[in-house]
């Protein structure tokens, strides 16, 4: 029977009377409740903290915690309950804990997979902008980097090279043209 799947009338009777018995404080029908959630809870914690111990210790709360606050219980579907509070609780516990060596080296290998994924896409934009700079007019791509690189304004780079500000926008305007165009299927 998958308990923590569907439960057909018969199971869901069967759990119902043991959940009556445990409130009143029958420990062969708490123990009957525990064999039977057990696997399934375990199965849960395990693919939640990827560690047997901790899976168990922290399952082994879970139905203390259970035993404790039995008369105070007042939701009608136990499995749903011990579902949600052994995900809760296992939660919890990785929030809660360094990571082992499994869970470390995981992380680090999805954290270098980044980096080195960042690093090409910076050297392809790289690339890309420096190859779209050199097909820029030569005029316009004097007054982009007079404008981008030396932080000058329009002004001033109209007084340098003795032309109109609307001309020194006019190049700017076709060198981000070109880039766009050039880059376009590059950004997205």
């Amino acid at each position: 029977m998958d308990y923590f799947g569907g439960m057909g009338q018969e199971e869901k009777s069967i759990v119902f009377s043991l959940t009556k018995r445990i409130k009143e404080n029958d420990e062969k029908a708490f123990q009957d409740l525990f064999n039977l959630f057990w696997e399934p809870m375990f199965k849960i914690a395990m693919g939640i903290l990827q560690d047997e111990d901790i899976a168990k210790d922290t399952l082994q709360e879970v139905w203390v915690d259970f035993w404790q606050r039995r008369m105070k219980i007042s939701n009608s579907n136990i499995k749903a309950y011990l579902k949600q509070a052994i995900r809760y609780k296992a939660f919890n516990e990785l929030r809660n804990r360094p990571l082992n060596d499994v869970q470390a080296a995981f992380i680090e290998n999805l954290e270098n997979n980044y980096q080195t994924d960042d690093l090409l896409i910076l050297e392809e934009t790289q690339n890309n902008i420096s190859a779209a700079m050199e097909n820029l007019p030569k005029r316009s791509r004097e007054i982009f980097l007079m404008s981008r690189e030396e932080n000058l304004s329009n002004t001033e780079i109209a007084n340098q090279l003795h032309i109109s500000k609307r001309t020194v926008e006019t190049h700017i305007s076709i060198a981000l043209k070109s880039f766009r165009m050039k880059l376009s299927s590059f950004l997205w």
